[in-house]
């Protein structure tokens, strides 16, 4: 049970699996750091959680020694050891201690979903004040003082280009609709501004769930086909775009006037990252 629960108010009703055992009760507040670290290993994710609050309320320097040498038992070209460096990393992120030899060992995980979150705590440590810093422990700060590397500048779209961007952090396209004719030569100019990666995926009209359902579909094998998948319903599709990045796409518009779905196909994305494409004279 949460221990965080009302014992006060509501019910809470418990179902399970009568041929599966309940899961065994994992005790987390008042634990020495190694068992805690030991319950980041956990395949519950709610028990990691409940691991990961206690062990930011514990002292930073003791919480990172032990977490070096947690993590060095692992092999970081094994798939099955990936999330458990991954939590690693998510430890020193939230510790406020930058560490890039860790970051680079997870950037460079043989698990998709690694590099993706590996990623997102790298742009945030490239734009954190501690990697600024100029004083303070080593200890505490891995590669203090240096600076964060330079983005390169976003080219200027052409003028003759649809053109379609992500907004940071909202999860949406910063258009909802665009209009082409029927025939029409299209550019469609589109750029990931955004921290997660995204693609935009035209379909068929009513096609949404369908092309969606079939990228959710695909689970980890997605990203070896930018989570577009087999379907006659997709009619154009960008890659799979890290942060600030950009793709040039041209097609041609269908004859058949109507509204053509848009949308990301990454899971999770497509209910609020959508838009439509209007084809009419």
């Amino acid at each position: 049970r949460d221990p965080n629960r009302d014992h006060e108010h509501g019910r809470i009703y418990r179902i399970t699996n009568p041929s599966r055992p309940l899961s065994e009760h994992v005790a987390i507040a008042g634990e020495p750091i190694p068992v805690l670290l030991e319950a980041l290993e956990h395949p519950i994710n709610g028990i990691r959680r409940r691991a990961r609050v206690e062990l930011s309320g514990r002292d930073t320097d003791e919480v990172i020694s032990s977490a070096k040498e947690w993590i060095s038992g692992f092999d970081p070209a094994s798939e099955a050891d990936a999330h458990h460096i991954l939590e690693g990393l998510w430890l020193h992120q939230q510790h406020n201690v930058i560490d890039r030899d860790l970051l680079d060992l997870v950037l460079n995980s043989p698990v998709p979903h690694a590099r993706i979150a590996a990623r997102t705590v790298q742009i945030m440590w490239d734009h954190s004040p501690a990697a600024a810093r100029s004083s303070g422990s080593e200890a505490a700060v891995r590669g203090e003082g240096a600076a964060a590397p330079e983005m390169a500048a976003m080219p200027e779209p052409d003028a003759d280009a649809v053109v379609i961007r992500t907004v940071t952090e909202e999860m949406r396209y910063d258009v909802d609709t665009f209009q082409v004719s029927p025939g029409q030569e299209v550019k469609l100019w589109f750029e990931n501004h955004d921290y997660l990666p995204h693609n935009i995926v035209i379909g068929e009209p009513g096609s949404f769930e369908a092309i969606g359902a079939a990228a959710d579909a695909l689970g980890a094998d997605g990203f070896g086909v930018q989570f577009i998948p087999e379907s006659e319903d997709v009619l154009v599709a960008s890659d799979l775009l890290e942060h600030n990045a950009h793709q040039v796409i041209t097609f041609t518009a269908p004859m058949e006037p109507g509204v053509y779905d848009v949308l990301c196909t990454f899971p999770g994305h497509r209910g609020t990252m959508n838009a439509r494409m209007e084809v009419r004279e």
